[in-house]
């Protein structure tokens, strides 16, 4: 197995500690420029780690995908007044999602942003009063079903450990009701499969979400919960009276699985290749202090050679002077 950056750097300076430790004579204070070998080795490992780690960090998680996303949901209404009802289950809910991973402020791989088309189902469901036995209508119908297309924007964050990640979603949607299906013995044959003019079509409001994604690159399986409440009135809310309003807003619990295709290739830090880059940081920082060693080798021989010739100049005076006062007193 192989050994981890550390050990390697441990290794390094291991090697390179007799050269820095020999004896004062052969072991240089300091370069011309006042830095010792131990502070180049260190300047140049630190250099090597940081730029290999940018290099990389670039693209960590920098991927993104297109995938299909379809489950069941329970579906009911907020009433205001209130209204005795009660969920449904509604298999409709599908569609293609596109999911595009980044990083917050250039350095946070934990981000990204989803889009996509969905046709859902939502509405509601009155029942029977227990001790009135009266069950609540709307245009005559006790139950009525709205097929919509629907356009959500969500940021996503994200956190991978192993081969699976947490998500979490939030964001808004816009959409529109296709149609409706109402069902009660007072619904007008005219409106039983269609809107009447106090209803509103548009569709809005809020998506927010969280689950499990389990990656087998290039695929990924998501497993999702969402919740989606319509910020969108099902009606004019003074189509009954102009001094009392009524409210009514579709609220969805959705539960989902998608598959998804990635696009371009992940990387995450559970992928084997950032494993491999970080022995080829290792690898690199090696090179690299190597480099800066023979550097401060060299500068210590430039050095050396400077000062002995320095005192050598400073030497030759004093014998041409020495010699011209043995003449003199042969002389004399």
């Amino acid at each position: 197995m192989r050994k981890p950056l550390t050990s390697l750097l441990a290794v390094l300076f291991a090697a390179s500690a007799p050269a820095m430790a020999g004896s004062p004579q052969e072991r240089p204070a300091a370069d011309s420029l006042g830095v010792s070998q131990s502070s180049i080795v260190l300047d140049s490992l630190r250099l090597s780690v940081d730029s290999t780690y940018i290099e990389r960090f670039k693209k960590l998680n920098d991927y993104s995908m297109i995938g299909i996303q379809g489950g069941v949901a329970l579906s009911q209404t907020s009433f205001q007044p209130t209204m005795n009802q009660e969920s449904f289950l509604s298999p409709i809910n599908f569609g293609i999602m596109y999911t595009r991973y980044g990083k917050l402020f250039g350095y946070m791989p934990y981000f990204g942003f989803q889009a996509g088309i969905f046709y859902t189902q939502e509405g509601y469901s009155f029942k029977e009063n227990e001790e009135t036995h009266y069950t609540p209508t709307l245009f005559g119908a006790t139950q009525a079903r709205m097929r919509t297309i629907e356009f959500p924007f969500m940021a996503h964050l994200h956190v991978d450990f192993w081969k699976m990640k947490l998500m979490a979603n939030l964001g808004i949607y816009g959409g529109y009701r296709l149609n409706i299906e109402r069902i009660g013995d007072g619904v007008s044959d005219e409106y039983r499969n269609d809107f009447n003019e106090y209803e509103y079509r548009w569709d809005y409001g809020i998506k927010a979400g969280g689950g499990l994604g389990l990656m087998l690159d290039p695929l990924e399986i998501h497993i999702m919960c969402w919740y989606k409440y319509s910020w969108s009135n099902l009606y004019a809310p003074d189509y009954r009276s102009k001094y009392y309003y009524y409210w009514a807003y579709p609220t969805n619990l959705i539960f989902s699985v998608g598959i998804h295709w990635q696009l371009s290739r992940r990387n995450g830090r559970t992928t084997a290749e950032l494993k491999a880059a970080g022995y080829e940081e290792a690898k690199r920082a090696i090179e690299e202090a190597k480099k800066a060693l023979e550097e401060a080798d060299s500068i210590k021989e430039q050095n050396d050679t400077t000062s002995v010739q320095h005192r050598d100049l400073d030497y030759r005076p004093l014998q041409e002077d020495s010699g011209a006062d043995d003449v003199r007193h042969a002389h004399i």
